[in-house]
C-alpha cells in the first residue's frame, strides 16, 4: 500500500494531537499494561491447543470464561469472537474435523501468502458445512472468520497482524484508504496492508495505531455510527452491537482506584456538545445582528441553546452560490456562514464562513476548509476557525504545516478564541456597522521559510 503524503500528514497531525492528550494516553497505557499480561496467557493457552493438550470444547468454555474477565481487554468476547467459536463447537458436529481445522488456521503464518491460503481455507471449510446442510449459515456465520483468525494471529505477532476490528475499518474506510467488497478474506488482507503501511509511515505501534483509531473517532461526532457509541471516547464500555471492540470496564475502575482522571460522565459530554452548540447559536445571532442571513449545519439544525433551535435562526434552505454543484455541496457541510444578496441577482453572496472546532480535531476542520480552497482556489470570502483558548497553538501549529502553507490556506483563513467572542459579542452588536467587524478577533499565521 502507497501513501500519499497528505494521508500521511493527515494521520500525523491526528497523532500529535492524541499525544497531547494527556489524559487520553494515560488511559490507553493502562490498556497496554493489562494487555501485555493477557497476551501473555492467551499465547500460553492457545500453545496448549495447538500442541493437544487441550480439546477444542475446553478451548471454548476457557475462551468464553476468560474473555469476559482476566482477557477482556482486546474486545474479543463479542459475537465475531467468544461467541463464533462457541457457535462452530456446538453446532459442527464433526468435533475431531473442526479441531484439525482450527489448529491449522489458528497458528501464525509464516508470509502473507501462506496466511491467505490457511483463512481462505478456514472459510471455505465453514462454508462446505453450510453448502452440505451440516450446518446453518445462521449458526456459524463463516464471515466473521477473518475477525476470529486475526485476533489470535494478532497476539502471536502483535506488529503484523492487526484485528480486523470494525471500527478500525470504517475509520480507513472514511478516509478513502480501505473499500470493504464481498469477498471478507480479501478485504482482511487489504485492510492488513494498509493498516501497517500506516502504522509504519507513522512510526507507530499497532497499537498506538489502534487507539488512535478510537480516539479519533471519538473526537469526530459526525462519524459516529447510531446512537454515538463513539462520542467522547473512551466510553466505560464501547457497545457496538455485533460489532466486536474493547471492553473498557477495568480500565476505567483501575483509573478511579489510582485517582487518576476518569471519561468523560454524560453529563460532561452534553455539557462539551453545549459549548459547540451555544457558539453556533452566538454566530447566527451576530451575524444577523449585522445584517446576514444566516445558514447553520443541517445536521445541527435540532439543536438548541438558551431554549431557542438552532434551526430557528437559519435560513429554511441553502441559496444558488456558485454554478459548481460540488461548491454548493461541499459549503453546506460548514457550520455557520454568512450570507448577502448579490445585487440584481438572486443568488447569494458568501460573507464569512466558520468552523468549530470544540472537540473535534482541528486538522479536520482545517481540512474541509482546504478542500474549499484546492477545488475553488478563487473564492474571496474569509474563512474562521473557532475554537476554546486552550487550543489556538494547536490551530497555529496546523496552519504553519507545509500541506496548508502550500494552498496558502495560513493566508484565508483566520481564527480566534470562544472565549474572545463570548466575552466581545455584546459589543460587536452594540457598535459593529458592518460583518468585517470579526475580523477584528482573527489572528493570522504568517509564512514560514523552508
Amino acid at each position: 500500500m502507497i501513501l500519499s503524503e497528505s494521508q500521511i500528514e493527515r494521520w500525523r497531525s491526528l497523532y500529535d494531537e492524541f499525544q497531547a492528550d494527556a489524559q487520553q494516553v494515560d488511559y490507553f497505557k493502562q490498556l497496554d499494561d493489562r494487555r501485555l499480561v493477557a497476551r501473555q496467557e492467551m499465547v500460553a493457552f492457545l500453545n496448549s491447543y495447538l500442541t493437544d493438550q487441550i480439546n477444542s470444547t475446553q478451548f471454548k468454555q476457557t475462551f468464553d470464561t476468560q474473555t469476559r474477565k482476566n482477557w477482556n481487554c482486546f474486545g474479543f468476547k463479542g459475537m465475531s469472537g467468544a461467541m463464533f467459536l462457541n457457535k462452530l463447537v456446538n453446532h459442527i458436529p464433526d468435533s475431531n474435523e473442526l479441531s484439525e481445522q482450527l489448529r491449522s488456521v489458528l497458528r501464525v503464518p509464516d508470509t502473507v501468502h501462506d496466511g491467505q491460503k490457511k483463512m481462505r481455507a478456514f472459510f471455505q471449510f465453514v462454508e462446505g458445512l453450510i453448502s452440505s446442510n451440516q450446518a446453518t449459515k445462521q449458526q456459524i456465520q463463516p464471515a466473521r472468520t477473518p475477525f476470529f483468525v486475526s485476533a489470535w494471529w494478532h497476539l502471536q505477532s502483535t506488529e503484523l497482524w492487526p484485528v480486523f476490528y470494525p471500527r478500525t475499518r470504517q475509520s480507513l474506510e472514511l478516509d478513502g484508504l480501505y473499500v470493504s467488497t464481498e469477498d471478507p478474506i480479501n478485504d482482511y488482507f487489504t485492510f492488513r496492508e494498509t493498516y501497517v503501511s500506516l502504522a509504519k509511515a507513522l512510526g507507530i505501534t499497532s497499537w498506538d495505531l489502534e487507539h488512535l483509531f478510537v480516539w479519533e473517532m471519538g473526537q469526530n461526532t459526525d462519524v459516529a455510527g447510531p446512537g454515538d457509541e463513539y462520542k467522547h471516547t473512551p466510553p466505560t464500555m464501547i457497545n457496538t452491537g455485533n460489532a466486536d471492540q474493547f471492553d473498557w470496564a477495568n480500565v476505567h475502575q483501575a483509573s478511579a482506584k489510582k485517582g487518576t482522571p476518569v471519561p468523560q460522565k454524560e453529563e460532561e459530554n452534553n455539557h462539551v456538545a453545549s459549548g459547540h452548540t451555544h457558539i453556533q447559536w452566538l454566530l447566527a445571532k451576530i451575524g444577523q445582528r449585522l445584517g446576514c442571513k444566516v445558514w447553520i449545519a443541517s445536521n445541527d439544525q435540532h439543536r438548541a441553546w438558551e431554549g431557542e433551535r438552532l434551526g430557528d435562526l437559519s435560513i429554511n434552505a441553502l441559496p444558488p452560490l456558485w454554478m459548481d454543484p460540488e461548491f454548493q455541496k461541499t459549503i453546506s457541510l460548514i457550520d455557520i456562514l454568512w450570507l448577502k444578496n448579490a445585487v440584481g441577482k438572486g443568488a447569494a453572496n458568501i460573507v464569512a464562513a466558520f468552523e468549530i472546532e470544540h472537540t473535534t480535531s482541528i486538522y479536520s476542520g482545517l481540512l474541509r476548509m482546504s478542500d474549499l480552497v484546492t477545488s475553488f482556489p478563487a473564492i474571496g470570502f474569509p474563512l474562521y476557525i473557532v475554537t476554546p483558548q486552550a487550543r489556538l497553538d494547536s490551530v497555529r501549529h496546523e496552519l504553519s504545516r507545509p500541506t496548508f502553507q502550500v494552498l496558502e490556506l495560513h493566508k484565508k483563513c483566520g481564527f480566534f478564541s470562544e472565549e474572545q467572542l463570548i466575552k466581545e459579542a455584546d459589543n460587536i452588536m452594540k457598535w459593529a456597522a458592518s460583518p468585517s467587524a470579526i475580523e477584528k478577533l482573527a489572528s493570522r499565521v504568517e509564512d514560514v521559510e523552508g
